[in-house]
């Protein structure tokens, strides 16, 4: 889960540090390896003797951007999620509008409340509310959201959420 966190951690830092408008990653499968998406893991040492393939983790860390950040969508300001070392978090806004997408990276050790606060703009009413995690026991599974009036949210130590904001045009 390790080398998932620091995927999360480097991509946001790429959007949010260094302004960047995409993000890409080449490193299909590794022979035995969990730097890659895809590791093959070869049956006694030897790919010619067959095997077994596994998807790593930071295939599913990420899946927590690139599945919900579609083309178009723009990143809008986070205020509270900002230590590489603990939390981080960004967000991003669909081109109608519709849709706020927020991808938060728990590295610490300890589970992390925060507030969900919708940008002043954006402030409607909410069609729907999902949740999807990727940690040590799960890969980018969809998660029941608690519906709060405070909109609190905790997110899980060691752990990749991606929340997604369905709002009424």
């Amino acid at each position: 889960m390790q080398v998932g966190l620091l995927m999360g951690r480097l991509i946001y830092s790429d959007f949010v540090d260094g302004n960047a408008k995409a993000w890409g990653y080449w490193k299909g499968m590794e022979l035995n390896g969990d730097h890659a998406l895809i590791a093959l893991l070869a049956q006694e040492n030897n790919i010619f003797n067959g095997g077994a393939v596994a998807a790593n983790k930071i295939l599913w860390a990420l899946g927590n951007y690139s599945f919900f950040i579609r083309p178009g969508y723009k990143r809008i300001n986070v205020e509270g999620a900002d230590d590489l070392d603990t939390l981080v978090a960004s967000s991003y806004i669909s081109p109608d509008r519709s849709r706020i997408v927020t991808v938060f990276v728990n590295s610490s050790f300890d589970e992390q409340d925060v507030a969900l606060v919708l940008p002043a703009s954006e402030r409607r009413a909410l069609n729907h509310i999902s949740v999807y995690q990727t940690n040590e026991r799960s890969d980018l599974v969809n998660v029941p959201f608690a519906a709060r009036s405070d909109l609190m949210y905790t997110v899980p130590a060691r752990t990749l959420a991606t929340i997604v904001f369905d709002l009424e045009k």
